[in-house]
């Protein structure tokens, strides 16, 4: 403090002597002067935190810069005059509701005015510098939660130069061993969980250059993700560090010995803070003296205003804030950085019984094992020192309370650091009683260690396999702190064995000299030696845990790396086992199944007998086909005790994402009772019932079917409805229009007649203006076409299709000449290709999806929306345009976003129509169709190809029908028809009256909103 007071003595003396000499005149010189000997004293004093509080140049107001909120600073030039400063500076404070202070100068004289706009003291300028300082002091020592947010996240310019920093190291010595390997762990891991789509890159891509990076590759992409990681994972570890109170300050730590190993050793002198692949910094430290200069000042600035702050004005929100903010909302989106709703957290905590007294029992483990940024853990903890201070307990007992029994696991190494201090914020100022942070680095889907005579093997994904001794007579952590000691000592091997005792040293005197071996000569570096012991700790958590919470990725399989695809598919029936629907008149169907699912199965594996399990999980898991194993597992093997589906609500439980959340709970037990079933609607409203598990799967003996989470007395109406008649997809295929994948080229948008009247002008989807031949345009019906009871079609497409179905193997000429211009775009169509893989004769703008059946009459309906929405379409139209241009009766072409039944009988097709636009077929398909995470249903061709239909309708009975739904389709939907139409489904259904209110009753639910 004392060097940092002289400098700024100093630096205003030669302030002072340059407005003398007349080498300062104007405001802004001498503004711009002042104004940087204050930047300096603050960076010097507060570091990261200085950037926030100094807000300089405000604008035309009565100031010109403010710190904090409530310190302003007047300036002035010599010939404005220093009493005009005095004069604006008590004009200002009269005029605000909340009187701020003032510091006024013109660079030779001071003055500070006090809220009450006294003027407290008034002389030299360089007299007043220690006043200054105080004031100084004063408006930065308590930083709000507002100026954490903002100095330690990207909005910060420093922040932003920091990770310019690394970014500019880690492309230098990407060469280092070190680095090198950190980086590829990294991005590999990486890589499975976050979909960094074009899109996603796109926008990475503009947020770098935002901090003066130009990246073009995907690499680069991933290595400034890489380097943004490692800023927000220092920040981290020095915060911490931090937090363990029995310490210095973090710079008093870091000072105390040479860079770089005294910020190594924050990880090894308490295990608060876990030495990581972050850490990769510390290479080019010891390689490079500049890279070695940049870091450390970057470290200790980030410590000096880490010390700066006060625990208690830290929460897990804020945390979350700084690096959520760091990426858009499409970025985020792409790499799945969604946290938890604390709403949401706290039901499942209460779901699985964690709560009260019940949670301090020695058998009450609990663990997330996709902990993510850990914020199940910091209300598990909190609920945990709750009801260990009703019972009295001390600090030391709670902390050894939470840390023997409250557990996370993360695959991501910067989710584990988060996760590691929002666990060391929820205890508080108890933290500095924690030894040990069980927040694991490793894979809670990896298989169980291989236990030997002689020990366990150890497996690390991307690292490899070491043989250990047995745990029961040298610990896993004994064993691993001994081993990352030695590899920072430089030990030899005999020094390494010396550490245990002698009657192991014999036992495992070649599984020890095996384990130095393998971390000596493969691994070389102490970086990954936590890793191998987090696993090692996590599989004795197996069949240990009394509770599993938490919120598995949602991650569908398209988006997983495909040697983890392998591996789920390998050892997780969840995953690998789905449910097919085995329609007749189309080929199986299948969903990608989700990450997620296999979280599930792996959860039952930690869990003691009886214990509970609960997640906020992907309504999928009651819907989708994947799910098939899951669900029968659940409903049969295990007792399912609560779902609560939220799919529908309008609450955003997830930022910037549309999300479909389940919470399920279930223990580990045979079934004991019923199922409890919460379903909201989209105005919020609730509805709750029993129900027998047994009686929620669809297809009554079929549990793998999907879970209808309606009431038990539609549940009722649903089984009526079963035994009617047969599904709709047993006598029709259910499918989707044809497939372009080029859209932009085939779709046109306007139409234009020629003075040729065989040819027209054409404007396609892109906006290319082109001439072509009538005869190949049609008429284009997509799903935003469909409504319930009507279409319309306001586009078309470029037909290469002769009357059967069959492509042209020769076009018309202009049509020809405009095909060839997109030749290359065509032919590297993905659908194409696969196409050529079946027939390598096809013409290059051959489309997918194309038979003569789907140009029938047919019954469609809207993929998305609230319930069905069907129209009867016919097999042709007339076509007659404003603009002048006739095309006569042409076929009507489906897109791909339109479903129907295709080659479908002209009278079959119009009271099947009926038979969807009802209430009992929209409740039918409400109770199982999946959600979209936008509170809508998706409607696809399996979806509604299950439904039953009675079998009068493919009889060609109900004539009644025919002349209900023609009216319908007429009148556009007239409600007394409607009505009619509904009492007749439902006697050809027969249903009894109870089970028509009981569906009425919950369309008026399921539809609100």
């Amino acid at each position: 403090m004392q060097l940092e007071s002289l400098l700024m003595r100093d630096q205003l003396e030669s302030l002072t002597a340059r407005v003398e000499s007349g080498e300062l005149q104007t405001h802004d010189e001498i503004r711009r002067e002042f104004l940087n000997i204050i930047e300096r004293y603050l960076e010097e004093e507060f570091g990261v935190l200085a950037h926030i509080k100094l807000e300089r140049d405000v604008g035309d107001g009565f100031y010109d810069a403010a710190i904090g909120g409530n310190l302003y600073f007047e300036i002035k030039s010599v010939d404005e005059g220093f009493e005009a400063g005095i004069d604006d500076s008590i004009e200002y404070i009269g005029s605000e509701d909340e009187p701020p202070r003032f510091f006024t100068t013109e660079g030779i004289q001071g003055a500070y005015i006090n809220s009450d706009a006294e003027v407290v003291q008034r002389a030299d300028l360089v007299e007043l510098s220690p006043r200054l300082r105080n004031l100084l002091d004063t408006a930065v020592s308590e930083p709000t939660a507002t100026d954490i947010i903002n100095a330690f996240g990207p909005q910060s310019e420093r922040v932003q130069h920091y990770i310019e920093v690394l970014w500019n190291i880690l492309q230098e010595h990407r060469d280092l061993p070190r680095v090198e390997s950190a980086f590829s762990a990294w991005r590999d891991i990486y890589a499975e969980a976050a979909n960094l789509n074009a899109d996603a890159r796109d926008a990475v891509q503009d947020q770098a250059s935002d901090f003066g990076i130009d990246i073009d590759t995907e690499e680069e992409t991933y290595e400034f993700l890489f380097a943004v990681q490692t800023y927000f994972a220092i920040f981290l570890k020095l915060f911490s560090a931090r937090l363990g109170g029995e310490y210095d300050s973090t710079e008093t730590r870091l000072n105390r010995g040479t860079w770089p190993e005294t910020y190594r050793r924050l990880s090894v002198e308490a295990e608060i803070v876990e030495h990581d692949l972050f850490d990769w910094i510390l290479d080019p430290s010891r390689e490079s003296g500049d890279a070695s200069h940049k870091i450390e000042d970057m470290v200790m600035q980030l410590a000096t205003s880490v010390d700066m702050i006060n625990p208690d004005r830290v929460d897990q929100d804020i945390l979350r804030d700084i690096y959520q903010e760091s990426f858009n909302s499409q970025t985020r989106t792409a790499m799945g950085e969604f946290y938890t709703n604390d709403e949401l957290v706290e039901e499942v905590l209460d779901e699985v019984g964690y709560n009260g007294n019940d949670v301090l029992d020695d058998d009450a483990a609990l663990l997330d094992p996709t902990c993510g940024s850990g914020t199940f853990l910091f209300h598990a903890i909190q609920r945990y020192v709750d009801a260990a201070e009703e019972e009295g307990q001390s600090d030391r007992e709670i902390v050894n309370g939470v840390t023997e029994n409250i557990n996370g696991i993360d695959l991501h190494p910067f989710a584990v650091a988060m996760a590691r201090t929002n666990y060391l914020l929820a205890l508080g100022d108890r933290a500095e009683y924690v030894d040990e942070v069980p927040v694991y680095w490793t894979d809670s889907l990896a298989p169980a260690a291989q236990r030997k005579l002689n020990g366990q093997k150890v497996t690390v994904s991307t690292l490899g396999s070491v043989q250990v001794p047995n745990p029961e007579d040298i610990g896993h952590h004994e064993l691993f702190t001994a081993m990352e000691r030695a590899l920072e000592g430089g030990w030899g091997e005999g020094r390494f064995i010396e550490e245990f005792d002698e009657y192991n040293r014999q036992r495992y005197e070649n599984t020890l000299r095996g384990v130095y071996n393998f971390f000596t000569e493969e691994i070389h570096n102490g970086m990954w030696v936590p890793a191998f012991r987090d696993v090692a700790a996590v599989h004795g958590l197996k069949d240990s845990c009394e509770f599993i919470v938490g919120n598995p990725p949602w991650v569908r399989n398209r988006n997983i790396e495909e040697d983890l695809r392998e591996r789920l598919q390998d050892d997780f029936e969840y995953y690998s086992d789905p449910w097919r629907p085995d329609l007749e008149e189309k080929r199986n169907p299948g969903s990608p199944p989700d990450y997620a699912i296999a979280f599930v199965e792996a959860g039952f594996e930690f869990l003691t007998s009886g214990g509970e399990l609960g997640y906020v999980i992907t309504s999928s898991l009651a819907r989708a086909m994947y799910a098939g194993k899951a669900r029968q597992d659940l409903a049969r093997n295990k007792n399912l005790k609560r779902i609560i589906d939220y799919t529908l609500a309008p609450h955003g439980y997830f930022q910037d994402a549309e999300n479909k959340p389940l919470i399920v709970s279930a223990a580990n037990e045979s079934p004991d009772g019923d199922t409890e079933v919460t379903l909201y609607n989209r105005e919020n409203d609730v509805r709750q019932w029993n129900v027998d598990p047994e009686n929620i799967p669809l297809e009554a003996g079929d549990p793998r079917s999907p879970w209808i989470l309606v009431p038990p007395t539609l549940i009722d109406a649903i089984r009526t409805m079963t035994g009617s008649g047969s599904r709709a997809g047993d006598r029709y295929a259910p499918t989707s229009g044809v497939k372009t994948s080029a859209n932009d080229v085939f779709f046109v948008e306007q139409i234009e007649p020629t003075e040729d009247d065989d040819e027209v002008l054409v404007e396609t989807q892109d906006e290319t203006l082109t001439r072509i031949e009538k005869d190949v345009l049609r008429p284009l019906v997509r799903g935003a076409n469909v409504d319930e009871w009507e279409f319309d079609f306001d586009s078309f497409i470029i037909w290469v299709y002769d009357e059967d179905a069959n492509v042209l193997t020769e076009l018309p000429n202009r049509v020809a000449e405009y095909i060839e211009d997109h030749e290359e775009r065509l032919r590297a169509r993905s659908d194409y290709l696969i196409t050529q893989q079946l027939d390598d004769g096809e013409p290059y703008w051959v489309c997918g999806n194309v038979n003569k059946g789907k140009l029938d009459a047919k019954v469609a309906w809207q993929d998305i929306s609230k319930s069905i929405e069907a129209a009867y379409l016919p097999s042709k139209v007339d076509v007659s345009l404003d603009t002048g241009v006739n095309l006569g009766e042409r076929d009507l072409i489906p897109t791909t976003t339109l479903q129907f039944f295709e080659q479908m009988e002209d009278d079959v097709a119009k009271k099947l129509t009926g038979v969807l636009n009802s209430s009992p077929a929209r409740a039918y398909v409400g109770s199982y169709a999946t959600r979209t995470g936008g509170r809508y249903c998706h409607h696809k061709a399996w979806t509604l190809g299950i439904l039953p239909v009675p079998d009068e309708i493919f009889r060609g009975d109900a004539d009644h029908l025919t002349d209900l739904v023609e009216s319908l389709h007429a009148s556009g939907g007239d409600e007394d028809t409607i009505e009619e139409l509904d009492g007749e489904i439902a006697d050809l259904y027969g249903l009894s009256d109870v089970e028509t209110e009981a569906i009425d009753d919950f369309l008026e639910f399921f539809r609100a909103g």
